[in-house]
């Protein structure tokens, strides 16, 4: 039988997380990633070992590629649980910083999204989220660019 979770790693993994600024929310979900349960308290002693490698940036090799390691194995995981030889991937990625989030802000209404309704639904529709803090890193990154092209746009650049 597999030794539990020790109580040192629960605090290091909610350390970690709380350092690098991970929501709890995310810190779940590879939680759920590394065990298939979202509480840490389920975790055993080597799951505990993986999540804290995850979370210093260190994941672990993909175990379907054996005597290889993928360059990020946390980016394209395929299931071994994958329903009609479709592959399922699971992506985990950081959330939009508080810089990107206020640029966000402030370029919006330079791009003609002055009602909140207005852009409320360009995030549901194009970015498949329901508010900026949601957003993760890349997809931000993508809303300015889109921001920024709208903005020359309008000015007529």
């Amino acid at each position: 039988m597999a030794k539990k979770i020790t109580a040192r790693q629960k605090t290091k993994i909610w350390a970690k997380a709380d350092e690098i600024g991970m929501p709890e929310k995310q810190l779940r979900d590879i939680v759920g990633f590394v065990s298939g349960q979202r509480s840490t308290r389920a975790l055993t002693k080597r799951q505990g070992i993986v999540l804290i490698d995850i979370l210093e940036g260190n994941p672990p090799p993909n175990p379907l590629r054996r005597g290889t390691t993928s360059a990020d194995p946390l980016q394209k995981k395929i299931s071994p649980h994958s329903r009609k030889g479709k592959k399922v991937i699971a992506r985990f990625s950081s959330l939009a910083s508080q810089s990107q989030i206020d640029y966000i802000e402030s370029l919006r209404i330079k791009a003609g999204y002055g009602d909140d309704d207005h852009f409320k639904n360009h995030l549901r529709k194009y970015r498949k989220v329901e508010s900026l803090q949601e957003l993760d890193a890349k997809k931000a990154g993508q809303l300015i660019d889109f921001l920024r092209g709208r903005k020359k746009k309008l000015e007529g650049v």
